[in-house]
């Protein structure tokens, strides 16, 4: 038997709500496997994060060669890139595997709103976009990664890029019932979908959607087909969510599996 292969390259949060164990877990549920190259350490809980160390780039070339020497990949994720010297190397890793399809989630703060990627400037991760497949922005990483005030120029500006943008409204009018995740290409929206707002905050919903594109584009999907199923997933998993500590809830990755009657959220 054998499972399509997702390289995930995201940082590490202890309590597993987001970063390398939310990714690994999404790709997971989906069938896939993940190999992981942790970005940066994390100290963090479910209230927020308290400090980030970014990984040596002498490590990560090391562990990534050890990795190719073994096996091959059917798809790359990307998530938080803490410093200028991991950028270059991922810049490197998208551009030697361009073929491949690429997710790159672009994390700039933490769902509680800390600074996470220390002294990368948000529009340097515009670079990466000649050679990722989809970025996932929300709103707020939209503005910052194209460093456009307004959200139809800043969509225009990121999707002129070879990247299609997924860009999710869960930061939009917080008192709205719905809420909406657009999909572009060369300045074209290509897919809206709608979903009911859920009550609650979420530690590491961003990571699910976009490790759960990965996955699914390694197994053939489309991009839209991997936009739409990853959101259905993801919304789902965010409906189950845990709540392990004070803070924001986990989401409920595996929810497809029986839970406990006390893992369940039903606030």
């Amino acid at each position: 038997m054998t499972r399509p292969v997702v390289l995930i390259l995201s940082g590490h949060d202890p309590t597993g709500g987001a970063g390398l164990t939310a990714d690994a877990e999404a790709v997971a549920a989906h069938g896939g496997w993940p190999v992981t190259l942790a970005t940066a350490m994390t100290a963090q809980n479910t209230y927020g994060v308290e400090a980030v160390w970014p990984t040596p780039v002498a490590m990560l070339e090391r562990q990534l060669s050890v990795l190719e020497a073994d096996m091959s990949f059917d798809a790359i994720k990307v998530g938080l890139i803490a410093d200028a010297g991991v950028l270059e190397f991922v810049a490197r890793l998208l551009a030697r595997y361009r073929k491949l399809p690429s997710v790159l989630d672009p994390v700039v703060t933490s769902g509680t709103g800390q600074a996470m990627n220390g002294n990368v400037a948000p529009g340097a991760l515009r670079a990466l976009l000649d050679d990722v497949t989809l970025v996932t922005p929300n709103t707020a990483e939209l503005l910052r990664m194209s460093e456009v005030p307004d959200p139809e120029r800043a969509i225009e500006r990121l999707s002129a890029q070879n990247a299609h943008v997924l860009v999710t409204g869960t930061d939009v009018d917080p008192g709205a019932e719905r809420i909406t995740h657009s999909l572009f290409h060369a300045g074209r929206a290509i897919k809206h979908w709608s979903w009911p707002r859920l009550s609650g905050s979420y530690h590491g919903s961003g990571c699910t959607l976009a490790a759960s594109c990965a996955a699914l584009m390694a197994q053939g999907d489309s991009i839209e087909s991997a936009c739409a199923r990853a959101q259905s997933y993801t919304w789902h998993a965010l409906e189950h969510g845990i709540r392990l500590g004070g803070g924001q809830f986990m989401p409920g990755r595996f929810w497809h599996y029986p839970l406990s009657a006390t893992e369940h959220n039903d606030d």
